[in-house]
């Protein structure tokens, strides 16, 4: 039988395209770790704080007002700052929270909060609940506590492009009434957040999350003024030299706004405790800065070009309103696994002068195959 023209040009092409190695071909990808690499959506988020009643027995009435209020804004995440309730170490008190937040729950809409001092409190003046054991019980962030070194107090995780930061400012303090109150960050806190900072990049949006703020302008409190001293030496320089981007923070109960070495920090004390009066007198006080004493709640909205801040009241009346212009890039918290076979540059060269060589043979014997059948 004999074997044509075509059909022998056709094994050498063959042969030639499949003897050179290819790197391309030969990779495989992880496809589960590539989808952790996602593209930044647009997506707004929540944060508000200090919903405990003003008689310290549960929850404030204004509270789900906050709630039906900021649903409307249809977000993703729903962040809080922290004292929740008025006395944490009393259970049943969470069970008012609970129902305040009745329609967050039926909304499946995730929720994320930092302990604040009331959620160690009981209800014996000055005797504390040292270890938030029902705080603890009642939230449930395990979800996204699933790094070496976090707990319910102090994590983190990644959405859409942002890195958000969780912390405990209750760490050995203090909370001598009217006193001076000294915040120690505890070592193994610290260490969790630096080994957390350091894996982010310089250009990851980064929003950090906790109780106590770094400035207070709470009207006629001097402690509290040096509370938020002493805090702001334990955080503020970190938070500059890992370009942490925007705080939230709680603990005194109005808003107060202020840009400090390029960071936004943002007190959101307004859903539902009695409200305090920041003074524009206090040392801290700066031009630019921003406050008022209302009920409020801040919608976040982050798209990839910037990300704007809407401060409001229950009846959608905006407080405050200002940008970050801050490009959002994807975070990744594992890298797309490539594996690629090792071939030295030589296998290749001899692959090649095979591949040629064997193309050669094959066309010699393709032309006198031709020149035998042009003769019969």
């Amino acid at each position: 039988m004999r074997t044509s023209t075509k059909t022998l040009a056709i094994l050498v092409v063959l042969i030639f395209s499949t003897s050179i190695p290819t790197i391309v071909e030969s990779a495989s990808i992880n496809s589960a770790k590539f989808n952790s690499l996602q593209e930044t959506q647009d997506f707004n988020f929540i944060a508000y704080g200090d919903t405990r009643s003003p008689d310290f027995q549960g929850v404030s009435p204004v509270h789900e007002s906050i709630v039906n209020a900021y649903l409307q804004q249809d977000p993703e995440l729903i962040l809080h700052t922290g004292d929740m309730v008025g006395w944490g170490a009393v259970y049943e008190q969470w069970a008012s929270f609970n129902d305040s937040m009745a329609a967050v729950w039926a909304s499946d809409i995730p929720f994320y909060g930092a302990a604040g001092n009331h959620e160690k409190y009981t209800n014996v003046w000055y005797q504390y609940d040292l270890t938030f054991s029902n705080y603890t019980k009642f939230v449930d962030y395990s979800d996204v506590v699933d790094a070496p070194g976090e707990t319910e107090l102090y994590y983190s995780f990644d959405y859409e492009g942002v890195h958000f930061i969780f912390l405990n400012t209750e760490d050995y303090f203090d909370d001598v009434q009217f006193g001076t109150n000294l915040f120690n960050c505890s070592e193994a806190q610290m260490t969790w957040l630096l080994s957390d900072l350091s894996n982010t990049e310089p250009d990851d949006f980064i929003v950090a999350v906790f109780h106590r703020p770094l400035w207070s302008v709470r009207e006629n409190r001097p402690d509290r003024w040096a509370e938020a001293e002493n805090i702001r030496a334990e955080f503020h320089d970190l938070f500059v030299d890992y370009n942490v981007d925007l705080v939230f923070n709680g603990h005194d109960h109005h808003y107060y706004r202020t840009l400090r070495d390029g960071i936004y920090y943002i007190t959101t004390g307004g859903g539902g405790a009695e409200l305090y009066i920041p003074s524009e007198s206090v040392p801290i006080w700066q031009s630019g800065d921003v406050a008022a004493s209302e009920y409020h709640y801040c919608n976040i909205m982050v798209n990839s070009s910037h990300v704007t801040i809407d401060v409001l009241k229950t009846d959608d009346t905006i407080i405050d309103s200002f940008s970050i212009e801050r490009p959002i890039v994807p975070i990744s918290t594992t890298t797309p696994t490539i594996s690629t076979p090792e071939i030295s540059p030589m296998t290749v060269v001899i692959a090649s002068i095979v591949a040629v060589v064997t193309a050669g043979v094959i066309v010699i014997f393709i032309v006198q195959r031709s020149v035998t059948e042009s003769l019969e």
